[in-house]
């Protein structure tokens, strides 16, 4: 019989129910293909350049050169890769947000704000600047903040210049009386995400104050957490924002608009179990027509994964830590480059890369359970039908089988066979006389320096009495 092995995480509350499990891989459906879908190893980590030994804040592409603050420290890097030194910030913690005009980026740490044209960083000095803000964006020749003292209300900067604010150029969400977390900008739309509630703002050109309400605007979502919160644009060139929300009646969803709830129950019960969730932050990346959404939470060691052209979620791990070690992205001179929240290096993700720069990259996918009527299975053999031969002359790369017949709460020895050196192209990875059950799982596990991918699986089985 065949089983298919292909899909996200969806572990239940229940594990009776499903302990589907998939870490650092990713579906990718292709209906011309024998089974329609493959899994493939997320893309690894090479090392791209070293960089000033902190945790990285925040990075973003200004004047054609990579913005980067770690820990105190704004530099920038060319991409000759030459680093050069801007300033330093009040803060050495804490995600810093920024937003860019033609010739300034604006930078906002939840303290104070400031402002580059990309040699010399300068703090905000205007008396009518309010100091607090966690996020900042740009629209139509305008920086635009919260104002974490004021419920609800944001400011604006003056028409291109964010070093000059005027006290009277504010406004308030008016739809609910709620807290505003965080700002998009999706399409020129505003959107305030507040605590419970969000609704969408648009630039009337009006002389008193240029941002309106929209006239059908209240979403029943608010924000959890401020970074959580990012724009999108999916491979049909549709816009679109994602963030983990919450409102009224409950907390710890992923919405996205337009659109709607995109998490599954899976990823919401582990979102449940953490006890802090303020602090998760997120980007978006767009990979050989993947449009991947990273959500990292720092407190509680963890980095879910929701890829959009499949609507699965998994989970990203890097070896030793049970997230992924990633803190921020940048798409510049054609590459995906990352921060390290360990510091000291600025990485680039490659699917040609099979280590996290030189450390161990561990794929995992548990798969649906087998069963039949709750009758006695005799697992006489399993095979696991995927690229084989994609070794070296002296690297047999290993593939890890284990199985649990209680639900995932216990799994068996592992067990091991090869895929074969390079052009054994022939290789079959397999084990056999595997006992019986009701109702089992299998485990996969892959850690060689080598690509991976599984195609299917495939079970020689024999069905007993109930």
């Amino acid at each position: 019989m065949r089983v298919p092995f292909i899909g996200g995480s969806n572990t239940s509350r229940s594990v009776s129910v499903s302990v589907q499990r998939t870490v650092n891989m990713y579906a990718e459906l292709d209906p011309e293909a024998e089974y329609q879908a493959a899994m493939f190893s997320r893309p690894g980590l090479s090392t791209w350049t070293n960089a000033p030994s902190a945790e990285c804040r925040g990075m973003v592409v200004f004047a054609d050169e990579l913005s980067v603050v770690n820990g105190a420290e704004l530099f920038k890097v060319s991409t000759s890769k030459e680093i050069t030194a801007i300033g330093s910030l009040n803060s050495s913690t804490g995600r810093v947000a920024f937003a860019a005009n033609p010739t300034q980026l604006m930078l906002v740490d939840g303290s104070f704000g400031y402002t580059t044209d990309g040699s010399t960083l300068t703090k905000i000095t205007d008396g009518d600047f309010p100091n607090g803000s966690a996020v900042v964006v740009h629209m139509d020749g305008y920086f635009i903040i919260t104002d974490p003292d004021n419920a609800g209300r944001f400011y604006v900067s003056n028409l291109s210049d964010g070093t000059a604010w005027t006290a009277t150029d504010f406004a308030t969400a008016v739809r609910n009386p709620d807290n505003l977390v965080s700002l998009l900008v999706l399409d020129r739309v505003l959107l305030l995400l507040g605590e419970d509630t969000s609704e969408p703002w648009w630039n009337s050109g009006a002389a008193d104050f240029p941002f309106e309400s929209m006239e059908s605007g209240l979403i029943e979502w608010g924000c959890v957490a401020a970074h959580s919160a990012v724009k999108t644009i999916a491979a049909g060139g549709a816009v679109a924002g994602i963030w983990l929300a919450r409102n009224a009646s409950g907390d710890n969803v992923v919405m996205s608009y337009p659109g709607g709830r995109v998490s599954n129950h899976a990823v919401e019960t582990a979102f449940a179990g953490f006890s802090t969730v303020s602090d998760a932050h997120a980007w978006t990346m767009q990979m050989r027509g993947h449009t991947f959404y990273v959500l990292t939470f720092p407190t509680e060691v963890a980095t879910w994964v929701l890829d959009l052209s499949t609507g699965l979620w998994a989970e990203w791990k890097s070896y030793g830590i049970d997230r992924f070690r990633g803190a921020a992205h940048a798409f510049f001179d054609s590459q995906h480059l990352i921060g390290d929240y360990k510091g000291a290096s600025l990485f680039e993700l490659r699917f040609d890369q099979y280590t996290d720069a030189g450390a161990p990259l561990e794929r995992i996918r548990d798969d649906r359970f087998i069963s039949v009527d709750r009758r006695r299975l005799f697992h006489r053999r399993f095979e696991l039908e995927c690229e084989s031969g994609v070794g070296t002359a002296d690297l047999d790369p290993q593939v890890v089988f284990q199985w649990s017949d209680d639900g995932g709460h216990q799994w068996s020895n592992e067990h091991w066979d090869g895929l074969g050196k390079v052009g054994e192209y022939e290789k079959r990875a397999f084990i056999k006389q595997l006992g019986r059950s009701r109702k089992r799982v299998y485990r996969i596990k892959f850690t060689d320096d080598a690509p991976f991918t599984i195609i299917s699986g495939h079970l020689e089985v024999g069905v007993g009495s109930a």
